[in-house]
Formats: C-alpha cells, structure tokens, sequence
C-alpha cells in the first residue's frame, strides 16, 4: 500500500491539504506549516482553519516522535551517545596564565587576571 494516499498520511497524521509526509518533512526543516487559498484575482490568502489544523497534526507527530525516542532504554543511550560523541566533545581551550610563574619578576608587581572576552562570563 501507498502511503501518500493512505488515511494515516491524510487524516491521522495529516489533513487532507497538507499530508503527514510534507508536514514531518517542513519539520525536519524547521519550517511552520501554512496553507493558502488562490482567490479570484490570483492572489494567495492564509487559510486559517487549515493552517491551524496542519500545525496542529505537526506538533501531534513532534510529540509523538519525542516519545518514540524515549521509550526504548537502548535506543535513548545508543542516540544520546552518537549526539554527545559528534557535539558536546569539543570544549574550547581557555588559557588564563594561573599556572604561570615569572623567575625574576620583581615582588612589588601583582598582575591582574585577564578580563574576559565579551563572549565569556565573569566569574
């Protein structure tokens, strides 16, 4: 069977102006659904009730989906491994000169610690 003209892609996951298909694919692309109407004079207006139904059924799948990852202990840790392997295992270096000694400074100096970036907090 087909699914682009399955009733889960036109009424349970999707309506029948916008399928689940086109609604999971905007959502991997970050975009919100919208259905428009083409007047008389070629002109295109939003088509409220549909619009809202479409975003309704995207965030239905999102939820969906949220839970579908969670639900299985092995799926979570194998994902959440694969997302900190690629992303969080980069830290930048910080260099601060705490560890540094100067033979030969004079004792009547003190430095100061270096101001952080803008980009860094205070401490």
């Amino acid at each position: 069977m087909e699914f682009k003209n399955s009733v889960a892609n036109l009424t349970e996951w999707g309506t029948d102006r916008y399928p689940a298909l086109d609604l999971i694919e905007d959502a991997l692309n970050l975009r919100t659904p919208t259905v428009y109407d083409k007047t008389d004079d070629d002109k295109f207006v939003v088509n409220g009730p549909a619009t809202e139904a479409a975003r309704d059924k995207q965030q239905k799948i999102k939820e969906r989906f949220t839970n579908w990852i969670w639900e299985d202990d092995e799926r979570r840790e194998r994902l959440a491994r694969k997302y900190n392997d690629e992303f969080n295992c980069v830290r930048l270096r910080t260099f601060n000169g705490d560890h540094l000694t100067l033979p030969g400074a004079s004792p009547a100096i003190t430095l100061r610690p270096q101001r952080p970036r803008t980009s860094e907090k205070a401490p």
